[in-house]
């Protein structure tokens, strides 16, 4: 850990909160009202052409060309000090490459976890869950940096078994592929990639709040509809308690030491019922807009950040507790796209129907469909 003057410290009446978001609205649009609720005021830097910079949650927005502007305007923020009482970097490309050059003294006090090496590397691209499972010891499928097809056949001969073959940046889905038993890699097939065995099994995202080495809350869900394929961004989930995973979220808390939202993808395997990580998320997933629906309150765990209590409890979802999210837009567009009308009665008013609508984000709304329009033209 760097030692030296504190990053973030007040100095306006209430705190403030830099956001850096993702593209789109897939998961940082709830951010701003959860901060805003507990207190703060929220400011955003975006890319040019972002919908949320028209969000009425937003104090001020600052706009820049590219990902790579946006770290540098970081860099020139940070080094003054003094704006934010807090920073939430919600674009993976933007966290991972903080992780990768780690030289400035704010990116460890942003993520203090990041001096052990072992943090850094997993935050820094998808192989380091190879050595943080190891380490750590929380379950992960058989799994291989493979840096070239050598290694990638080496790899598949000694597991004998499906592959998932993933780009080691990607997001989202994107670029991933099954390699079955025997078969070849293609040979557009770019490395280094993660090989991973193949799990057959129920899949799902977890989404915690952590703080000081601790979990304060999180959120299990199960995937049960997929905006394009069985690899592709999630459009609706089931939210349920699964109590297993809790040892799994605990370690990952304490070892990494994150603060603030990230979570991790797991899969449970058919036969025998294990829960396997298969990937962890150095930002924050999208479940956690539905929070409230769960009765979880993560704008009360943004309140209390900075409170140390190791015997608080850890708020989660009740045993029981059953709630089947759809997501807004994505699950509206893909009904419309697939043309899926018994999917779309989801989005009528019902009991036990949640969909998280921004109506009382007018501004936002009129700016996603302006969007949505001008890509369909």
């Amino acid at each position: 850990m760097r030692a030296g003057r504190s990053l973030f410290f007040l100095v306006t009446e209430s705190k403030r909160a830099l956001l850096v978001p993702d593209h789109g609205l897939f998961l940082a649009f709830r951010l701003p009202i959860l901060f805003r609720e507990a207190g703060y005021r929220v400011d955003a830097l975006c890319e040019d052409g972002e919908c949320i910079r028209s969000s009425r949650y937003l104090d001020r927005v600052t706009c820049v060309r590219s990902a790579e502007d946006q770290i540098n305007h970081l860099h020139e923020c940070m080094e003054r000090g003094g704006a934010w009482d807090k920073l939430i970097v919600v674009k993976e490309a933007v966290v991972r490459t903080l992780a990768r050059n780690p030289e400035r003294d704010w990116i460890f006090l942003w993520q203090p976890g990041m001096a052990d090496p072992l943090v850094q590397n997993l935050l820094r691209d998808k192989g380091g869950i190879v050595n943080a499972a190891e380490a750590w010891g929380f379950p992960l499928p058989a799994t291989r940096i493979c840096h070239c097809r050598e290694d990638l056949t080496a790899f598949a001969a000694q597991i004998n078994d499906t592959l998932i073959l993933k780009p080691m940046d990607s997001s989202g889905g994107a670029g991933i592929s099954l390699l079955p038993v025997g078969a070849e890699a293609p040979p557009e097939t770019l490395f280094p990639l993660l090989a991973q065995k193949f799990i057959d099994g129920q899949m799902g995202v977890v989404e915690m709040f952590c703080a000081g080495g601790q979990v304060k809350g999180w959120l299990a869900s199960e995937t049960f509809v997929k905006t394009n394929g069985r690899f592709s961004p999630s459009t609706a989930r089931k939210f349920r308690h699964e109590a297993d995973l809790a040892p799994i979220v605990e370690c990952l808390a304490r070892e990494t030491r994150f603060e603030g939202f990230c979570g991790f993808d797991w899969i449970r395997e058919k036969k025998s019922g294990k829960p396997y990580v298969i990937e962890f998320h150095p930002r924050a997933p999208s479940g956690f807009r539905f929070g409230r629906a769960c009765g979880v309150s993560f704008s009360q765990m943004i309140e209390n950040w900075d409170t140390r209590d190791s015997n608080a409890a850890v708020q989660t979802q009740s045993p029981g507790c059953s709630v089947e999210a759809y997501f807004f837009t994505g699950d509206l567009l893909r009904c419309l796209r697939h043309r899926d009308w018994r999917g779309l009665r989801n989005w009528l008013p019902g009991p036990n129907r949640y969909y998280d609508c921004y109506w009382d984000d007018p501004a936002l709304l009129v700016a996603q469909f302006r969007k949505v329009f001008r890509r369909r033209r």
